[in-house]
């Protein structure tokens, strides 16, 4: 069952518990579409002081019908459909206990090495620059990581391991003739 309460400082809009946001600025009250911001539906309201604030539709739902709210909480979507604000589908979570969520039901990617977005050389091209330049010296670690465009902080971070964080592939810097 719908069910609907005013907004707080904006008399012209009511929420629902099915995560609808009515505007009753016009002579018929109309559901407000919005805008998709990363999966997350967000309106703009005008307040009563004269104000327009933007805000999220599944935190509005969930500051009216979700009990439990208190600084410093996230809203989490129990299902992981970030387009699903109906108020039994959200709960209020720390930070941290959404991270864990989004982890355990797949909706943040945790990709590593050369799977991950930022990765700048492949595996394979790691393992070809150290059989190739090792040891490093600060001299010719420089010219290497200047030759492939990589910063000396991701080298630092991640030299022991078998991925360098960046965006662009050193095979077509390589030298032909290794």
């Amino acid at each position: 069952m719908k069910s609907a309460m005013d907004i707080i400082g904006a008399s012209r809009y009511s929420i629902t518990n099915s995560g609808d946001v009515i505007s009753r600025a016009h002579k018929i009250p109309r559901v407000l579409k919005g805008m998709n911001i990363n999966g997350y539906r967000r309106v703009e309201l005008f307040m009563d002081n004269g104000a327009t604030i933007r805000v999220m539709v599944h935190r509005l739902v969930a500051q009216y019908f979700v009990p439990g709210m208190g600084e410093n909480l996230d809203v989490n979507h129990k299902d992981g459909n970030k387009s699903n604000n109906k108020a039994s589908n959200l709960e209020w979570v720390t930070r941290k206990q959404n991270v864990v969520h989004a982890f355990l039901h797949g909706l943040i990617n945790s990709a590593k090495g050369e799977k991950c977005g930022n990765a700048k050389l492949s595996k394979d091209d790691v393992k070809w620059i150290r059989a190739n330049h090792v040891p490093f010296k600060k001299g010719p670690r420089s010219r290497i990581l200047k030759k492939y465009g990589i910063p000396y902080r991701d080298w630092e971070t991640d030299r022991k391991s078998t991925r360098l964080n960046s965006s662009h592939s050193a095979k077509s810097r390589m030298p032909s003739s290794a």
